[in-house]
């Protein structure tokens, strides 16, 4: 589901700002092959304007490879599932239909927290299964990692450098961590946000 997701987004992207300014590219060297025989003189402006277009085109691609460079949360999933398979774990995940329209700047800060959060999972939990649900509402993003290993067994664990920087990173984009080590390890993260394509 997440490959297929990041699929349609990049299908989407492709799409629309490419789809319909190809299409018209197409239309005017077709004129302008008419224009030869009937009007020379006005073909030099159909071919700026195709000129101008295929700039345009290619800044486009660039743009949306520029986008693709950028890690998603839905990215980390498969790079971690991978991570966790090799260290035997086995990793859940619930809602991740809720990752489309989230924002990349949200994306890229969640990603890092998931990675790690992963990574602390692998070296510190022994756990067997990791958990990863996504929520949200109109105003509200929440990932939730959640592990059945050993839990966090003192005060400085909840202090841990690891913890420290995820809260620094979600403060950037007005969210927050809550930890709750009792039975495994818990970390839900919840940020406010504005959607794609919201005021």
């Amino acid at each position: 589901m997440i490959k297929q997701n990041e699929r349609q987004r990049i299908a989407r992207d492709l799409h629309d700002n490419l789809g319909q300014s190809f299409s018209m590219i197409t239309l005017k060297a077709e004129y302008a092959r008419k224009l030869l025989a009937k009007k020379p003189d006005a073909v030099p402006e159909q071919l700026l304007e195709i000129e101008q277009a295929s700039r345009q085109n290619l800044k486009m691609v660039r743009e949306i490879v520029a986008g693709l460079r950028q890690v998603t949360v839905a990215e980390e999933l498969i790079n971690q599932e991978r991570n966790l398979s090799v260290a035997g774990i086995l990793l859940l995940t619930k809602n991740e239909d809720q990752l489309e329209g989230i924002p990349q700047q949200n994306q890229q800060v969640l990603a890092q927290c998931l990675h790690e959060a992963v990574t602390n999972i692998i070296r510190y939990s022994q756990a067997t299964e990791c958990y990863v649900v996504f929520n949200r509402t109109a105003t509200t993003f929440q990932m939730q990692i959640e592990d059945n290993g050993r839990g966090l067994k003192s005060e400085d664990q909840y202090k841990s450098h690891g913890i420290v920087g995820m809260r620094e990173r979600l403060k950037t984009i007005d969210g927050d961590l809550m930890v709750d080590g009792r039975r495994g390890t818990q970390l839900t993260m919840a940020v406010l946000l504005k959607m794609e394509g919201t005021a």
